[in-house]
């Protein structure tokens, strides 16, 4: 590893160009301008300055007096917030630097890096943790031999844990060249900017599209360090985390979430004032613990239902695979809505217990266009199954897709049938985005059915707001241009105008000024603050 200097050489301006005004001042000049201009004037000079040391005394001349404008103090705590990053990547360098200059001492190593007493020693220094320190110095380390991430870091684009979001999904990789694809699609959302699940999933996506045996890989080692955790907390309480396949703990989630809603509608007692979350828990804890006699969870709380007595009925986790991957024609990862991208095997394994239906997405724009409203059970063959490639595991081929009506019986109404019939019947991709068959699904009613509902949770898989993150099994219909009754239902209560929203997030829209559009040429949502801010949100794609 070279070390590289950690002064910052400011950008050359264009030969001819105009020198900012700024130029030349000493740093006692500048804060004392700055100590004489009114908010908006200092604002629009720590921009100009971008994140670092002249910014950071300029900010700090900054009037939080009462009376100040609310955008402006919005703009504030953004300028705070890229100054905080640029200070912590600043930090991850620095400590990555000490790092490279000590002894090697791996025989004595817990965490598998050199320098790991100058590490200890940081998170002694700064009152954080030894996790902390590390993720610091693994992002400085990667910054100094990856000259656009230690850019990105310099600009305050993202904090270190961002950062190694993304550069662990570079690292499962074997091509530098896309493993550097990655980290400028890293740096590329975070200058959007994105929010870290936002990168994360970006990233993520796109490592598995360059490299899906990287995932198949990266999956497997992962899985190995399934784990549960427990950490306690304050007022005798703790926080029990588990690690795991995202398809493994949805379907205990789902069971958990179902035992909840049923006891809480079997004429529960009415003075029951426990919220849905406190149902989930006593629930959870009834599958693991026997009750105490009279059933009491704790003062004042009532019993969940005993281990054994609610039916656990199949649940519904939205995932897309290649019909071709299912077939075993090739190893095209899958993706969960909502949670990310999985290998091949993973989404095969899924299969074999699922229902499915067709989805047509433009290949352009990942954009789904079209869901089948008929449902095919997948179908096992029995007999020798080949190991998938580089993975070592067995997996079964899942083939044919039947219809589950069919009783698993044939080819009548199999998946191949379905797209053999649509083909010269529907051409998606040349049509106008606001004439696609999925966004002229239709209700007859304010309320959407079943199947709109589906094809919504196809097309967007969280709230709307990138700041919320709820699911959309927790989040409510919003009607993007409100509902009018004295209008035909059929003309509003269409995936265009739909979207989901988790019930703060609707507050907001509702009650509080804020304003959401959507363009019908791109699928983009733009959310509106009352103070002026808009954010453009694109739809999930699906490729």
């Amino acid at each position: 590893m070279t070390a590289t200097p950690l002064t910052e050489a400011a950008p050359a301006a264009p030969a001819g160009a105009a020198r900012p005004w700024w130029d030349g001042l000493g740093a006692a000049e500048l804060s004392e301008l700055a100590a004489e201009m009114d908010l908006p004037e200092l604002l629009d000079l720590a921009e100009a300055l971008g994140p670092g040391g002249l910014a950071g005394l300029v900010l700090a001349e900054a009037d939080l007096a009462e009376g100040v404008d609310g955008r402006d103090l919005v703009r504030l705590t953004a300028l705070y917030d890229r100054q905080a990053k640029w200070c912590e990547g600043r930090a991850a360098l620095a400590l990555a630097q000490a790092c490279d200059r000590a002894e090697d001492e791996r025989s004595h190593d817990r965490s598998a890096q050199p320098g790991w007493a100058l590490i200890d020693e940081a998170a002694l220094v700064c009152g954080r943790t030894r996790h902390w320190a590390g993720r610091l110095a693994r992002v400085g380390a990667a910054a100094l031999e990856r000259p656009p991430l230690a850019a990105g870091l310099g600009a305050g684009l993202m904090d270190s844990a961002c950062a190694d979001t993304v550069l662990r999904a570079a690292n499962r990789l074997t091509d530098p060249e896309d493993q550097a694809r990655v980290v400028a699609h890293g740096l590329g959302l975070a200058s959007i900017p994105a929010n870290h699940p936002q990168v994360r999933d970006g990233c993520e996506r796109l490592a598995a599209k360059l490299e899906p045996g990287g995932l198949s890989r990266a999956h497997e080692a992962a899985y190995r360090e399934r784990s549960v955790s427990y950490r306690p907390r304050a007022a005798s309480m703790g926080v029990l985390s588990v690690y795991g396949a995202a398809h493994e703990l949805a379907s205990v989630r789902a069971a958990i979430e179902e035992a909840a809603r049923a006891h809480a509608g079997r004429g529960s007692d009415p003075s029951d004032e426990r919220t849905a979350g406190a149902r989930q828990y006593d629930a959870f804890i009834a599958w693991f613990k026997p009750r105490p006699a009279g059933g009491a969870v704790g003062a004042g709380r009532a019993s969940a239902p005993a281990p054994g007595k609610v039916a656990r009925s199949r649940f519904e986790v939205l995932v897309r695979m290649d019909a071709t991957t299912l077939l075993c024609l090739d190893d095209r990862p899958g993706l969960i809505l909502g949670a990310g991208p999985i290998p091949a095997e993973v989404g095969r394994a899924i299969a074999q217990d699922a229902t499915w239906r067709a989805l047509f997405t433009d290949p352009a724009s990942g954009r789904p266009v079209w869901a089948s409203p008929k449902a095919f059970q997948a179908g096992l063959t029995l007999g020798p199954v080949a190991p998938q490639r580089g993975s070592g595991r067995q997996t079964a081929p899942v083939y044919p897709l039947t219809s589950p009506d069919s009783g698993g019986a044939g080819p009548p109404g199999g998946l191949g049938d379905e797209l053999d019939s649509l083909a010269g019947t529907i051409n998606p991709w040349g049509a106008d985005p606001a004439g696609w068959p999925m966004e002229q699904a239709s209700a007859d009613s304010y309320l959407p059915g079943p199947g709109l509902r589906r094809m919504l949770a196809i097309r967007q898989a969280r709230c709307a707001n990138p700041a919320c993150r709820q699911p959309h099994y927790r989040c409510e219909v919003d009607h993007i241009q409100p509902y009018d009754p004295t209008l035909p239902a059929e003309d509003q209560t269409v995936l265009l105008n739909l979207q989901h929203l988790s019930k703060g997030c609707h507050d907001l829209k509702t009650r509080h000024g804020w304003t959401c559009r959507r363009d019908p040429a791109t699928g983009e949502t733009i959310i509106e603050t009352p103070d002026g801010f808009a954010v453009r949100i694109a739809p999930d794609r699906l490729d």
